[in-house]
């Protein structure tokens, strides 16, 4: 196992620019822009307005492939399966709303291709298996940006899934933020680490990921039989 950016007598901002088996990208921040929402219906989850749904899951369950879910603040104990084409969108009209699994198996599940999932806070998967998750992520061309994502063994799991985006999100009181396995092409950049017990793990074949502008404390990233990964401009974060 290959582990960058172990705990030293660092103290302060490291900022390093390492690539491994590609070419470097451009520096500098990257601005992401979001797939255009779909032309599909809305559909609302906890706001008081007539129709609107009290569960996220059941508004997913009555969804078609291309609808939008908006989802009030509010505290979902539920564990939700995205296995639709879909866009799920927290807003905030006073706090994030909250997806809390309750220490029961994976919070959120993305089974389907091309899903937005943006704005909520994911807490509290399944502490009896390593391997559940904040979000669990089986399938290709998502995007997941701008969540809380914390107390899980796993923040975000990737499995057997290609060409995801995770942007903009805080991790925090994970095992490990982010866990690739056997997952390729997925870009993870512009998210925070701060206080898991590890930030970022590719294992088994991840190979072709690239790790962009994120702020990592403690344990950064690890690789273990993976190839062809660009990491470019990782900032590390020692607390004292």
């Amino acid at each position: 196992m290959i582990t960058l950016f172990n705990k030293t007598l660092v103290i302060g901002i490291l900022i390093l620019f390492i690539s491994i088996g590609v070419n470097p990208s451009t520096g500098g921040i990257v601005e992401k822009i979001n797939n255009p929402l779909s032309n599909g219906n809305t559909l609302y989850v906890g706001g008081s307005g007539e129709g609107n749904y009290t569960m996220i899951q059941n508004a997913i369950d009555d969804a078609s492939d291309g609808d939008t879910i908006l989802v009030y603040s509010g505290n979902y104990k539920e564990n939700v399966v995205i296995n639709k084409h879909l866009t799920l969108k927290g807003i905030k009209s006073e706090n994030i709303p909250i997806i809390d699994g309750c220490n029961t198996n994976d919070v959120v599940t993305i089974t389907a291709n091309n899903c937005i999932f943006e704005g909520f806070q994911v807490i509290n998967s399944s502490e009896k298996n390593w391997s559940y998750s904040g979000i669990n992520v089986m399938s290709n061309n998502n995007i997941i940006q701008n969540n809380t994502i914390s107390y899980n063994e796993n923040g975000i799991w990737i499995e057997n899934s290609d060409s995801n985006t995770i942007y903009g999100n805080n991790f925090s009181w994970n095992t490990i933020g982010i866990s690739l396995a056997e997952s390729c092409k997925n870009e993870i950049s512009n998210n925070i680490f701060i206080n898991n017990v590890h930030g970022i793990l590719a294992i088994s074949y991840s190979d072709y990921n690239v790790f962009l502008n994120n702020i990592i404390d403690g344990n950064g990233i690890q690789l273990s039989q993976s190839s062809y990964n660009e990491i470019t401009m990782i900032f590390l974060l020692i607390w004292r």
